[in-house]
């Protein structure tokens, strides 16, 4: 079963920037560098997006940063919106220019990428981003794979344990028998003898 993805919320917005969210959110541990390439075409595709439902006309072949200059010259973005933009393309840029790119980085990007969403959802749905989940960094999958070989382990060494508890007990029971023995082993001849002699001295009164 897929773990949740922190973007679900824009699947009635816009199917397309959910999957390609989406699979960078999958991307982060594994390829972080796949997963910044991924972000960069997000921020790509949602800066044309709010364009075109701002009314901004678009000729088609503009790069990011055109389009970016249109919805600041329309002043549909707020600073921090065009600021959270303006990193995604540049760490992008790097990412592609260089071929490199960390899990920490991919994922500090990933975080720009949800808020951007977020202010995309509340500006073009009409709802308050109050009534949408707070960012939750994706579980690290080597990390739950690692935690789940431990639990496993753990399971299998219990009847390990309960055996040499089993095991112990068994040497203790053995122990306390064999004393016991060695104690019936002694008393068993004086029992005897005292059993004899009250035996004799009936018999000797009795004559």
């Amino acid at each position: 079963m897929s773990e949740p993805s922190n973007f679900t919320f824009l699947k009635e917005l816009d199917a397309q920037l959910f999957t390609c969210a989406a699979q960078a959110e999958r991307l982060v541990y594994y390829d972080g560098h796949a997963a910044m390439m991924k972000l960069r075409l997000f921020g790509e595709l949602l800066a044309k997006r709010i364009a075109v439902r701002a009314g901004i006309k678009l000729l088609g072949d503009e790069t990011a940063l055109q389009v970016l200059n249109k919805l600041k010259q329309a002043n549909v973005l707020s600073p921090k919106a065009e600021q959270f933009f303006h990193l995604l393309r540049k760490v992008g840029n790097k990412a592609a220019h260089t071929l490199s790119g960390q899990s920490e980085e991919a994922l500090n990007l990933l975080r720009l990428a949800h808020s951007l969403g977020l202010w995309f959802y509340t500006a073009f749905s009409g709802k308050s981003p109050e009534t949408l989940p707070k960012f939750a960094v994706p579980a690290d999958p080597l990390q739950v794979e690692k935690e789940q070989r431990i639990a496993l382990q753990t399971e299998l060494d219990k009847p390990r344990e309960a055996l040499e508890l089993t095991k112990a007990e068994k040497e203790e029971f053995l122990a306390r028998l064999a004393a016991d023995e060695a104690i019936t082993a002694k008393q068993t001849p004086s029992i005897s003898l005292a059993f004899a002699q009250q035996h004799y001295n009936t018999a000797e009164k009795a004559l």
